[in-house]
């Protein structure tokens, strides 16, 4: 498949694969789905960090299971941002898994099912420099920025329809 250098989209999935070749040189690769394979740990998948522009990784399904190497492995891909790995059993044995992926994965936008908002990066960050404590303080700090954001917010609509009516009834006099 090398010789397809403009491939943007390629669906693997289904295909009994246990390892990735055939796709360095795919620069301009962006999608991949290898959901629903056989590929067992990072080994099988090394292929991937040749994939620099890779940006949306279906793995769900497969039986990695590679629970020490798939963090570091994942954040090597420096243009990765969906990710899914539901169904494979390192999910089940990473310590916050969703945690630690968001964490180390900083291009990561999307993990399985659900997007990373801000306040889950923001928090998992914390976590990793300094624990539950961390997180904790700046899920605080963040709640209360948001509210005050929607007090100036209210503040500001209630004033622009004070003066919204002011000048329909100048108008009306």
């Amino acid at each position: 498949m090398s010789h397809l250098k403009n491939l943007v989209t390629i669906n693997l999935s289904q295909n009994c694969i246990s390892k990735i070749e055939g796709l360095a040189g795919l620069d301009q690769l962006l999608n991949l789905d290898l959901s629903s394979n056989i590929l067992s740990d990072t080994e099988s998948c090394h292929e991937l960090l040749f994939l620099p522009a890779l940006s949306n990784l279906d793995l769900k399904n497969n039986q990695i299971d590679d629970r020490e190497k798939i963090v570091p492995f994942f954040s090597r891909l420096q243009s990765l941002q969906a990710l899914y790995l539901k169904g494979n059993p390192c999910i089940r044995f990473i310590s916050k898994y969703r945690k630690t992926l968001t964490a180390n994965i900083r291009s990561l936008h999307y993990l399985d099912d659900r997007p990373v908002f801000e306040i889950e990066r923001l928090s998992a960050d914390a976590w990793l420099r300094g624990g539950e404590e961390e997180e904790k303080r700046v899920r605080l700090e963040y709640g209360e920025k948001k509210r005050q954001q929607q007090k100036g917010f209210s503040t500001f609509a209630k004033h622009h329809i004070e003066e919204g009516k002011r000048r329909r009834k100048a108008e009306l006099q």
